[in-house]
């Protein structure tokens, strides 16, 4: 997937093998061995296809412009001298023949283009034949055959026939300067099937292989499919060539998927965001990425960092990357610069780099032992060859994703809180350098070393939460990615306030590792017995992250964001978006959905005289929660709220508060297990089940992914209710949806990026089975016993469906 390398032979020369119409017939005779003119004629009289010449002159003419190329000679004085080959004819013979190989590959000639009518008049004949010989070369041309080329030249090193002229020339010279190129690509390839089983072992499935190259053995859905059936490989390159020879790729297993884009490295957004992709991986489970071979086509220093951290960004915690790379680490310092020479002069597309550079790819990631290693060193199998490391001339490494940058940064937020001082002092507007450190002295009670200062702010910098802004110098400024990682910040330290200890104590220095010190509103954090009273060592720490997930967007919190809320992070922000362009006003939606909450449990404590409430799904507090409805009616109700989300448990204790008559309890429990939730020791002291209870299920039954997957949940639980109890839902659904949107919801869904099961009006009646539906029936939300005030919004904003059954 690199730029063009060394010039091959003359373009022109194929160019005319596929639009003249004896040449190539031509080439394959004297290929045989040498021919008398005589037999060059009868041979070319002979012909069916292409049309034969029409007399001696279109013999003679063809000879002569074949002569004229360099592709054929007399061999010998003479008239009587037989015709053969030239070096080039013969090379422009390997070339054709490869090219040939293409051209039936490429599969989509259609089929009055595979040979002409026989009975056509003449004339009509010889245009269909020049045209297809043009569809030919224009197709040639696209090849660019004169240019070297790095998959056909990898080809060649490795023994194989995909190659033009050009790629073995320019081969050729680089094998002169890296004698032991061979060795290097057979090591690269030995490694990819070494990499793809040890990816396999550990539990990957699915695998996206940029810069797949022509097809050899051991490809890599060959090899993760022989241990893993189950194995899902997306293919990507930006070769035609590699395009033409993608049927050998997407081969499978049943139990697999093989998928092939035509996509560019450079453009990671485009890789990620297509359709094929999509289909065919699950990006919110691991990915194994492997870019074998292919960043040292990207040019320039530091060029492939951005483009590989865009690509590790997307994938998910549990992920690797595996990467080789060529190097001159090895080379002696006359082979460097007449690399460089090569390189310069259009001779190489490599793009070196030193160990440094290639460990650097690998900063956001856990090296896989044994690091950074020649290829040959890489886990290598017993008894395998060690070449000496200027011939293998290329690193290796894998790494395992264990934070996104998004949790990188509140790391660095949360360890040392000077880098959220920063953050502050720049958030309501920019600052001159010298008014730093004074603001953030009225913050803090003091402030870093200058010398502090200019690092961090180098820091901030390259992870692009500020910038400098006007005239150079003039002053610095909080980016948007800034500002969200400051609301991250905040967010997390009141997620974190209840059930777990308070952050670390910390030391005295500004590096990552050991910052200046905890942040004191943070000290004494109080407790709910959810977690241990202690204090949390790296451990606990990335244990708090991977539970609260800041990275991953969050139903509970996008809904507490389109509520008005700061419990949420950038992801769950990003996520609410994405709904939000779909519809716009989809906030006032989720007010009503809330809304309609109060009216059922206003309803059920007031004119059905429940007093006793389980709320499963409960989500994070808000104003008038279910006790706050009911025991405003009547003080000795009894709520019982249920999460399976530690984040909802972090703020049970606002959930916990009740009247002096009345009870609340909190119980971690998960919906898809409702017999856990029955027998419960909380809900049994809490609750009475001889007696009447209303079940909650507001906008929680649409996370039951599947048909008909939340009615039986909905009947175990019912079945286990007092006659007289009642069942309150509110479900999403498409109904109100126009199709253009409701298919993009479903695309969103297939792609991981909703988590609604849309279900229609009839799948929502369906859960009242067996139930008295109390009037007005199942009705849109804001239809649902409205008061006065209940603003009527049009359907699509509601979207949702709301009803009440009792249990006689």
């Amino acid at each position: 997937m690199g730029t063009p390398g060394s010039a091959g032979s003359s373009p022109d020369v194929l160019d005319e093998i596929a639009i003249q119409p004896w040449h190539r017939p031509i080439l394959d005779l004297l290929a045989t061995g040498p021919q008398q003119y005589v037999d060059i004629k009868a041979f070319l009289m002979g012909l069916t296809e292409p049309e034969p010449p029409r007399g001696e002159g279109q013999v003679n003419r063809a000879l002569r412009q074949m002569r004229e190329l360099d592709l054929i000679k007399k061999d010998g004085p003479g008239k009587q001298a037989p015709w053969v080959l030239t070096t080039t004819g013969q090379q422009a013979k390997q070339d054709r023949d490869y090219f040939d190989h293409l051209w039936a590959l490429r599969g989509n000639v259609d089929e009055g283009a595979a040979s002409a009518d026989t009975n056509a008049q003449p004339a009509a004949r010889r245009a269909h034949d020049q045209s297809i010989r043009r569809q030919i070369a224009d197709h040639l041309r696209g090849l660019n055959p004169s240019v070297a080329h790095p998959a056909r030249r990898y080809d060649y090193w490795l023994g194989g026939k995909d190659n033009f002229a050009a790629d073995r020339a320019s081969g050729d010279a680089l094998e002169k300067l890296y004698p032991g190129v061979r060795v290097g690509v057979r090591a690269n390839r030995d490694l990819l099937r070494r990499v793809v089983r040890y990816l396999v072992e550990q539990g990957v499935r699915q695998f996206l292989d940029i810069g797949t190259g022509l097809p050899t053995a051991g490809n890599v859905h060959h090899v993760a499919q022989a241990a893993a059936p189950e194995s899902r490989v997306v293919y990507v390159d930006n070769d035609p060539l590699v395009a033409n020879h993608a049927r050998a790729l997407l081969t499978s297993t049943p139990q697999g998927k093989t998928a092939y884009i035509d996509a560019d490295l450079r453009k990671p957004a485009k890789i990620l965001a297509h359709p094929v992709l999509r289909e065919t991986l699950d990006l919110t489970e691991p990915v194994a990425l492997l870019l074998f071979g292919v960043l040292h086509f990207i040019d320039g220093e530091g060029s492939g960092q951005p483009l590989v951290d865009e690509l590790i960004e997307a994938l998910a915690p549990g992920s690797f990357m595996a990467v080789t790379h060529v190097t001159d680490d090895f080379s002696p310092a006359h082979v460097v610069a007449e690399h460089e020479r090569m390189r310069r002069e259009g001779k190489s597309d490599f793009w070196m780099r030193d160990r440094d550079e290639i460990a650097a790819l690998f900063e956001n990631l856990q090296l896989v032992e044994p690091g950074v290693v020649p290829t040959t060193r890489w886990r290598p199998e017993p008894d395998s060859p060690d070449p000496e490391l200027y011939e293998v001339n290329a690193w290796a490494a894998v790494g395992r994703k264990t934070y996104r940058k998004a949790e990188k940064i509140l790391t660095l937020l949360i360890k040392n809180p000077w880098y959220e001082h920063i953050l502050r002092a720049l958030a309501d507007a920019p600052l001159r350098y010298a008014d730093l450190r004074p603001t953030i002295t009225v913050q803090a009670g003091s402030a870093p070393g200058e010398g502090q200062l200019n690092t961090m702010l180098r820091k901030l910098t390259d992870l692009g939460l500020i910038e400098k802004e006007g005239p150079p110098g003039r002053s610095w400024s909080c980016t948007t990615v800034g500002h969200a990682a400051r609301l991250d910040r905040e967010s997390y330290r009141r997620l974190s306030r209840y059930g777990a200890a308070p952050e670390p104590d910390i030391g005295t220095k500004a590096d990552d590792a050991s910052p200046i010190r905890a942040d004191p509103r943070e000290a004494d954090v109080p407790q709910i017995g959810l977690a241990a009273i202690e204090r949390l060592s790296a451990d606990d720490f990335t244990a708090r992250l991977a539970a609260i997930q800041p990275w991953v967007a969050h139903p509970a919190r996008r809904y507490n964001f389109w509520l008005g809320g700061k419990d949420n992070f950038a992801a769950d922000r990003e996520s609410a978006a994405e709904f939000e362009r779909l519809e716009p006003d989809i906030r006032k939606g989720v007010v009503e959905n809330r809304d309609v909450l109060r009216r059922m449990v206003h309803y059920l404590a007031a004119e059905r005289g429940v007093r006793q409430f389980l709320d499963i799904g409960a989500g994070l507090p808000t104003e008038d929660n279910v006790h706050e409805v009911a025991q405003a009616v009547a003080p000795d109700s009894r709520v019982v709220y249920v999460d399976n989300d530690l984040l909802v448990a972090n703020h049970a204790r606002a959930l916990l508060t009740s009247s002096q008559q009345g009870r609340t309890a909190y119980l971690h429990a998960d919906l898809h297990e409702p017999a856990s939730i029955l027998r419960s020791a909380q809900l049994l002291e809490t609750l009475d089940l001889n007696q009447p209870v209303g079940l909650i299920l507001v906008a929680v039954l649409h996370f039951i992914d599947g048909p008909g997957a939340a009615q039986p949940l909905v009947q175990e639980l019912m079945d286990a209710l007092a006659p007289g109890s009642f069942l309150a839902v509110t479900h999403a659904t498409g109904d109100f949806l126009t199709p253009e949107v409701a298919a993009e919801v479903e695309r969103m869904r297939r792609e991981g990026r909703s988590d609604f099961w849309l279900r229609d009006k009839d799948e929502v009646v369906a859960l009242f089975d067996g139930l008295e539906v109390v009037e007005p029936g199942i009705v849109p939300n804001s239809q649902w016993r409205p008061r006065p005030h209940t603003p009527d919004l049009p359907l699509r904003v509601v979207g949702a469906w709301a009803g009440l059954g009792h249990k006689r």
